[in-house]
């Protein structure tokens, strides 16, 4: 939908709410006897019936478009002498559909195929994962694949198209060990060469009161120091 179409029907739907809240209060609720004599104004009056006549023209074509317009089942893709190639628009969804689910990771869950007035197909392809995938390599390998196998039909007439990827049927969750299964391994301590000499030393009590240092010697004394 264009953005004047789109702005169009925006203001009927607002025109149309207010004529029927305006009509609906001056009918029913609480204040029917403040709204009748505001409605008896003449410039209130002129805006009701062209809020009015709008509403009843957009309705008008609205039942046209209804009554006229048919759905196109099928795609004029090349014209030559003496008539038409055309291709039905189940033709084409059959073959997005066929490509899409040709590697058996992937299946359709809906093909829209639109054909628009200047003869262009547009094509949008809901792609339903049976596990979890990498959708950015995933998507473009798959959209080149659509566009190759689609001109092959449509020709230039193909114009438009997109993909869109659901939630997987199955999802792959990543788990990281915890930190209280990690195996840390053990560590060896060795004693530091002052820390022995210094247990190699030891201070003893004796029972005057006094105490004496008594260091193991790593040389034997001679005999002046034995004495």
């Amino acid at each position: 939908m264009g953005g004047f179409k789109r702005f169009l029907l925006f203001v009927h739907s607002v025109v149309g709410i207010v004529t029927v809240a305006v009509l609906s209060l001056a009918s029913i609720g609480p204040w029917t006897k403040q709204i009748s004599p505001l409605l008896s104004t003449w410039w209130v009056e002129i805006a009701l019936e062209v809020l009015v006549g709008i509403t009843l023209l957009g309705l008008f074509v609205s039942l046209v478009r209804a009554i006229v317009s048919k759905r196109v089942d099928s795609v004029r893709v090349q014209t030559i002498d003496g008539g038409t190639i055309t291709v039905t628009r189940d033709s084409i969804a059959s073959q997005a559909a066929r490509v899409v689910e040709s590697d058996g990771s992937c299946k359709v869950d809906d093909v829209t195929v639109r054909a628009r007035r200047n003869g262009k197909v547009r094509v949008n392809v809901r792609v339903l994962p049976h596990a979890t995938v990498d959708v950015l390599k995933k998507g473009k390998s798959l959209h080149d694949e659509l566009v190759m196998e689609l001109k092959s039909i449509c020709g230039n007439r193909l114009g438009k198209v997109s993909l869109e990827f659901l939630e997987p049927e199955e999802t792959l969750r990543i788990t990281r060990p915890s930190a209280t299964t990690d195996i840390v391994p053990a560590t060896t301590t060795y004693l530091d060469p002052a820390a022995e000499t210094a247990i190699s030393s030891r201070s003893y009590s004796v029972s005057d009161g006094t105490s004496a240092n008594l260091t193991t010697p790593s040389e034997p004394l001679s005999p002046d120091e034995m004495e």
